[in-house]
């Protein structure tokens, strides 16, 4: 696949705890939670460090659907260009957040023409994440990981 930059993220600058394999300690904060997140005020479900984005899927308490929920649900998007700096915070479109062995999650937010995925295999031996990126449904960027944050709980 032809490794190409993304100007949408390089252009915008806008419980207990199940650590799977930690992302480099300068993306997260003492509490384990994704700085992405938390410098939203948000909660980590999961997130990722590929060698060019930080990413993570969040969690806003006070959403609506949130609000005195035993179980909240994922909320936003949150990408970070390692490189510029450049910093993107989406709404999720889709938010799949079946936990469970072998169940996968899938997570998506969209911006113009660009659309933003994670998926979470779940598969019980080895738990693989794939970020994507699609630009005019042409996928544009994908990252591979079984090192990952998972967040709150």
């Amino acid at each position: 696949m032809k490794e190409i930059t993304l100007p949408i993220l390089a252009s915008l600058c806008t419980g207990s705890l199940a650590l799977t394999s930690i992302p480099v300690n300068a993306e997260i904060n003492p509490q384990g939670q994704s700085i992405l997140c938390q410098q939203q005020g948000w909660l980590t479900q999961i997130a990722i460090s590929t060698p060019d984005f930080v990413t993570a899927i969040c969690i806003d308490e006070n959403d609506s659907d949130n609000i005195n929920s035993y179980e909240p649900v994922p909320t936003h998007y949150v990408g970070q260009n390692k490189n510029t700096g450049g910093k993107l915070i989406l709404p999720l479109a889709v938010a799949d957040n079946s936990w469970g062995p072998g169940v996968p999650n899938f997570f998506k937010a969209e911006n113009g023409s660009y659309t933003y995925q994670m998926y979470v295999s779940n598969n019980v031996d080895k738990n693989t994440i794939t970020l994507s990126v699609f630009n005019n449904g042409r996928r544009i960027y994908k990252y591979n990981t079984t090192k990952y944050l998972s967040g709150w709980r």
